[in-house]
């Protein structure tokens, strides 16, 4: 039996704070499953105290594609994941927040396909998504325990 040793990344926390799935009432049965789009939106939040953890909070939209190809849901899920990195590992940050959008989007990917299986249209199964893309225009929000402490929103900048 082989040993399996923990990675230098690791999920401590995840939840979903926005969870909308409706049923789309213009979508019929027979229709095309593969009519919607994706719309995803990130936020990094780095902890400036810590540098071995940050937060992520991604936004996730399923749309109808076009007038035509439309989608047998419209959903909205929010996931947010607190993680950490070994200590000898933060000067690989941008790879391991990289890993991270990756987790949790299978995790919004295995959630929607659950709770659209039990719906009245066919189940709607996220495609594989590229996380490069998804954090390249995600925003990072700066936030020290005292300014979150504070009720304050931190710096934020695009990563």
């Amino acid at each position: 039996m082989k040993t399996t040793e923990s990675t230098p990344l690791r999920l401590e926390d995840t939840f979903f704070p926005e969870i909308e799935v409706k049923a789309n009432p213009e979508f019929f049965m027979g229709q095309c499953e593969e009519g919607f789009s994706v719309e995803t939106r990130c936020t990094i939040f780095p902890d400036e105290q810590r540098a071995t953890r940050f937060s992520l909070q991604l936004h996730l939209r399923v749309l109808d594609r076009d007038e035509e190809a439309l989608s047998p849901y419209h959903v909205n899920l929010t996931a947010f994941g607190g993680f950490s990195v070994d200590d000898e590992y933060v000067e690989h940050f941008q790879s391991y927040v990289t890993a991270a959008v990756s987790i949790l989007v299978s995790s919004a990917r295995e959630l929607t396909l659950q709770l659209t299986g039990r719906g009245p249209g066919p189940s709607i199964q996220i495609p594989t998504l590229n996380p490069g893309e998804i954090i390249h225009d995600a925003e990072v929000v700066e936030m020290d325990h005292e300014t979150a402490n504070s009720g304050n929103d931190g710096e934020e900048r695009r990563a």
